[in-house]
């Protein structure tokens, strides 16, 4: 058979199962041989029944006798019960739950489990069960395990995958990576590399094997880096005249020393031809979006455009308003986008315009700043002339996302970029993820970090209650943020319900709810109100996480806290003491576990948010930090971003190839593998 034969011709493979094969997207032989298992169970130590340890996972085998089923309990729990015997000795043996193992009975069988004993006494729990003519696939060696396709399980997929690896020729695979490549860097060949990590001899062996493909797709990810590194430094970028003195007069403050050495990383930028790639990270309140500000100022005063974008529509509305107070006094003009309404500001007031008009005055230049959600992209909107571009929590801005803008713009030079996060970027994802980007981290805040973190279980919740009234009557305002927005069927605590209960609790003062979906006059509305204190408390969702800032805000509830990563609840917290007040956040646990109190406890110890994101990328993995259903991170490379070695020979060996021939005309295997997986790696 051939690689490219449809699977309904493989043994063990009938209608039903190559019909849910097909519907997740397995048509051919070559797409289920790329089916990696996701663990690996070690039965490969056959042991004598008398040698047998409690707890011990091992393979026995021997004749199984006295087979006889009964049920138990009040659910009627149905129980076969034998004895299995080997030349050394015998013991008891016991399956929960399942009628088939009766089938073996007077039969010699494999069994792979462990050695137990408690209520039922002494007995071997069986995990896999073979007789002697499959025991070569599924027992007493390292046994691949995979996540379950539709309804056809592990042992079924092993079978599959078995029978077309006996049917193929392995030679026919073709290895896209080059041979010198490999045998630099010390990696197996493809078809070595298949057999063994589907039935490998040893765990070291199947890992080894595993490894070969995780540097596959991390090499993949260096390429796309390296290769948009080059073409931006093939492009011109404009070439930015820094007004210090008049930045000096709109600022009000002196800058802190971080944010000074910071500017001065952004200033050469400007200055250069080359298009600037900077994210600039720092902990909530240290100060990024005046640093943004000076350069957009410096932008617009050598005449050209600054567009700025957020991932949310209430913080792109605040950008809008906080940049129109900033440049009250200058003769800027400013601009916001979106769905559903547009402004235009200049001179501290602002009035609505059609969507029509505002498109018309950044075509003919008469907008300085034009500030949206990223949805900026979508519109139909011609720039005058691009000069830089400020997104605010969006570490990627590829070549693509900036071709979109060179293509809406009249100019032909390639904007400067600076990308802010507060969620710090741990070294291997920053490889990984943005080894294309110049890096700028602010270590310190203006103002210190005067927040108090209490883990609490609901039996403290009236005590918590009653410490935040006595704080909200002498002006303070309170914050609950739930996870969810809408009731589940679980007890994951939500923002409409919560804002029912909490009307009852703080019945004395206005409370407010907020989350995305409302619509945009409810949601100003209610910030307005916050803003003026009237609102005292408010029950929200995590939209809140992002960009925020009230000055009388010092008080947080966070429900159901082991649900977000440190990292976000990190920023949660950064919304207090914005000003130095001092501010008391309480994280409630729906389940307070030993192992979730100590995770959270995490948020106490540590006041780097570094730290704290690169226990969340261990913990939690790169989901916490690109949203766990948008993500689309293959397996393999969530693997490898817990092995910096492996990222670090991808890099290098991406920064071979990329000088070999950077166009890949020499390496056609591997161009096909970089077209193929770079609409699955980069959408």
């Amino acid at each position: 058979m051939k690689l490219s034969d449809s699977l309904r011709y493989v043994k063990g493979v009938g209608p039903k199962i190559f019909n849910i094969l097909k519907d997740y997207g397995f048509l051919t032989l070559k797409d289920l041989l790329f089916y990696f298992p996701f663990r690996y169970d070690d039965f490969s130590k056959l042991v004598n029944i008398k040698d047998l340890k409690i707890g011990q996972t091992c393979t026995i085998y021997g004749k199984l006798k006295n087979v006889r089923q009964f049920k138990i309990g009040r659910r009627r729990l149905i129980i076969t019960q034998g004895i299995i015997t080997d030349k050394t000795a015998s013991i008891k043996i016991i399956w929960f739950g399942q009628r088939h193992p009766i089938v073996f009975k007077d039969k010699e069988i494999y069994v792979a489990g462990k050695l137990v004993k408690d209520k039922f006494g002494l007995y071997f729990l069986p995990f896999e069960v073979e007789t002697n003519n499959q025991k070569n696939i599924h027992l007493a060696r390292t046994v691949p395990v995979y996540r379950k396709i539709g309804k056809i399980n592990s042992k079924q997929i092993r079978k599959i995958i078995f029978n077309i690896i006996q049917s193929i020729d392995i030679k026919e695979l073709k290895d896209p990576i080059p041979e010198f490549i490999l045998n630099k860097f010390g990696f197996k060949k493809i078809d070595e590399a298949i057999l063994k990590v589907h039935f490998p001899e040893n765990l070291l062996e199947a890992l080894e094997s595993r490894k070969r493909f995780v540097f596959e797709d991390l090499l993949i990810f260096q390429l796309k880096i390296l290769k948009e590194r080059k073409m931006l430094l093939e492009k011109k970028a404009p070439q930015i005249e820094i007004y210090e003195e008049e930045v000096e007069k709109i600022l009000n403050f002196e800058l802190t020393e971080e944010q000074k050495r910071v500017w001065n990383e952004i200033k050469e930028d400007l200055k250069s031809q080359k298009p600037s790639n900077r994210l600039l990270q720092g902990d909530v309140g240290s100060g990024k979006t005046v640093l943004a500000k000076m350069a957009i100022f410096n932008v617009v005063l050598n005449n050209y455009q600054a567009v700025l974008m957020a991932p949310t529509e209430i913080l792109a509305r605040q950008h809008f308003f906080d940049f129109l107070e900033f440049f009250a006094k200058k003769n800027i003009n400013l601009g916001f986008v979106s769905s559903k309404e547009c402004f235009f500001g200049q001179g501290g007031h602002f009035i609505k315009i059609s969507k029509e008009k505002i498109k018309n005055h950044i075509f003919q230049g008469k907008i300085d700043i034009i500030i949206g959600t990223h949805s900026l992209l979508g519109e139909k909107i011609i720039f005058q002339k691009v000069g830089i571009v400020v997104i605010d929590e969006q570490q990627r801005f590829g070549v693509e996302q900036r071709a979109k803008l060179i293509e809406k713009s009249k100019s032909e030079l390639i904007p400067h970029f600076i990308s802010m996060t507060a969620t710090p970027i741990p070294r291997t994802l920053a490889l990984v993820f943005y080894g294309d980007l110049d890096i700028s981290t602010i270590r310190e805040r203006p103002f210190p970090f005067l927040v108090k973190i209490f883990i609490v279980s609901e039996k403290k919740r009236e005590k918590v209650y009653e410490f935040l009234k006595k704080k909200i009557k002498k002006g303070s305002q309170l914050v609950i943020i739930c996870p969810r927005v809408e009731e589940k069927n679980d007890e994951i605590k939500n923002v409409k319900t919560e804002y029912q209960k909490i009307k009852k609790y703080f019945s004395e003062f206005k409370i407010g709810m907020l989350y995305a979906k409302m619509k945009v006059k409810e949601k100003d509305e209610i910030l307005k109100m916050m803003e003026k204190n009237e609102i005292k408390v408010l029950v929200t969702s995590s939209v809140i996480e992002v960009g925020l800032n009230l000055k009388n805000l010092n008080l947080m509830i966070i429900e159901n806290a082991e649900r977000f990563g440190l990292t976000q609840l990190y920023q949660m917290i950064g919304r207090l003491s914005r000003y130095g007040l001092e501010s008391y956040a309480f994280l409630f646990l729906n389940k307070f576990t030993k192992k979730g109190y100590i995770r959270l406890k995490a948020l106490k110890e540590k006041r780097n948010a570094l730290e704290l994101a690169e226990i969340d990328l261990k913990l939690r993995g790169p989901g916490e930090f690109f949203g766990k259903e948008q993500s689309g991170i293959p397996d393999l490379v969530v693997e490898g971003l817990k092995d910096l070695d492996l990222i670090e020979k991808a890099k290098k060996a991406a920064e071979i190839i990329i000088s070999v021939d950077s166009s890949f005309k020499s390496f056609p295997l591997l161009s096909l593998l970089y077209t193929q997986k770079g609409k699955i790696l980069f959408g």
